[in-house]
């Protein structure tokens, strides 16, 4: 933002950019108290910028901005997704209250750029020509560093309390150009604001996750839950594939090995851990295991009967139809030799990293660790079965009154 003021101040006192006024002391000068302010607030930063910067050195393994965004690899995507963000948020049209709404929006945009040079829209403008950059910024990363920071994230974060001041404008802009019907135009203003937020709020409550999020948790997870935090410590680490992990660390806060990779963060080597996993539980290699078993300080193995079903697609005949959420990482050379040198099979297949995936992000060319057994109830190598010590097991009574196990979990014996 200052930057751009910069930028804009210096236009609008020559007509021109000219660079050299950049250069000058008076230039220096101006910009000192930013300079302090930046330095100031970047020490306070430090509790959360420290790893990422200075141990992490901003490299991000776990590059979900690219995986688990749109394939701007595409060109013709790197246009379209930004153009469709705006469109959708300020001409929805399907929505027609949003749409008129964003009509007035519209006319506040326009008041506040043809009123840039005043002091109250000067900030305004500046702020909005951000969250264009924001918006568009991948054009340039992208295409010259090969990444990106999640366009519309950085867009919205500007532009949603910008549109609240854009309407508010673009409605006074209306009532002045249309004086003879002031009072009208502004009831028609406000009815859109209430109309718009209902509508909003009812697509929230109506939306199938927030509905799925007012459920209660089944029954037999909230003894998981209770059992966990009852028996185990905040550090202990759990050792189970990636949607369990999910599941777990959501009700109990326990940490794992692996994790569904686009809740992980973008400083973790996702890759490496989902290997490390499958070497743990489907290799035959003993004395990696318990190598690996330590250096992630392994306490126990959570298993629940979803547990194939929460890595493959599989047909009523048994056999796999394709993948959900499994021990999976792009396909190189040595990640298949570091499976092959621990007796694990690997399939091979080109598809999306992201669970949750969509129809316009990047798909791979991957290799999927495969279960060392057909059991379902016991996936895992003989080798780690052998370390195993059942503590608790859940169970579930069937329609026909046969009790089954839905969660079991392990002490695994590392010595």
């Amino acid at each position: 933002m200052v930057g751009i003021n910069e930028f804009y101040s210096v236009y609008k006192k020559s007509g021109k950019f000219d660079f050299s006024q950049f250069t000058n002391m008076q230039f220096i000068e101006s910009i000192k108290p930013f300079i302090l302010i930046f330095a100031a607030f970047f020490i306070l930063s430090l509790p959360y910028w420290f790893w990422p910067i200075f141990v992490y050195h901003g490299a991000t393994p776990n590059n979900l901005q690219i995986y688990g965004w749109a394939d701007f690899s595409k060109f013709g995507t790197q246009i379209s997704y930004p153009l469709k963000t705006l469109f959708d948020t300020i001409l929805p049209f399907g929505n027609i209250p949003v749409l008129l709404l964003g009509i007035v929006q519209i006319a506040g945009i326009y008041a506040i750029i043809s009123r840039r040079s005043e002091p109250k829209f000067n900030f305004l403008f500046l702020a909005l020509i951000a969250s264009i950059i924001a918006l568009f910024h991948h054009l340039i990363s992208y295409n010259l560093l090969g990444t990106h920071f999640a366009p519309e994230r950085m867009y919205w974060m500007l532009q949603f309390p910008l549109s609240i001041v854009e309407v508010a404008i673009g409605a006074g802009w209306l009532v002045e150009r249309f004086k003879q019907n002031e009072n009208l135009i502004g009831g028609a203003c406000v009815i859109l604001v209430v109309w718009s937020i209902f509508i909003s709020l009812s697509g929230t409550y109506a939306y199938q996750w927030t509905k799925a999020g007012q459920q209660p948790v089944p029954e037999y997870l909230q003894v998981v839950k209770g059992w966990i935090l009852k028996n185990t410590n905040v550090n202990d680490v759990f050792l189970t594939n990636n949607e369990d992990a999910f599941m777990m660390n959501g009700l109990t806060g326990r940490k794992s090995v692996t994790y569904r990779r686009t809740h992980a963060p973008v400083y973790t080597d996702m890759n490496q851990r989902m290997l490390d996993s499958a070497v743990m539980l489907y290799g035959s290699n003993d004395g990696k295991r318990v190598e690996l078993l330590k250096k992630y300080k392994v306490k126990y193995l959570l298993w629940t009967n979803r547990w194939l079903q929460n890595e493959f697609a599989i047909g009523n005949d048994g056999r796999i139809l394709g993948f959900f959420d499994p021990l999976m990482v792009p396909a190189n050379a040595a990640y298949k030799k570091y499976l092959s040198d621990n007796n694990i099979k690997f399939a091979e297949a080109k598809t999306y990293l992201d669970p949750a995936s969509r129809s316009d992000y990047p798909m791979y060319d991957v290799i999927v660790a495969m279960p060392a057994n057909p059991y379902y109830d016991k996936p895992w190598d003989n080798g780690m079965g052998a370390r195993l010590t059942e503590l608790k097991s859940i169970d579930g009574i069937t329609d026909d009154g046969t009790s089954v196990p839905l969660v079991k979990i392990y002490l695994v014996n590392v010595k």
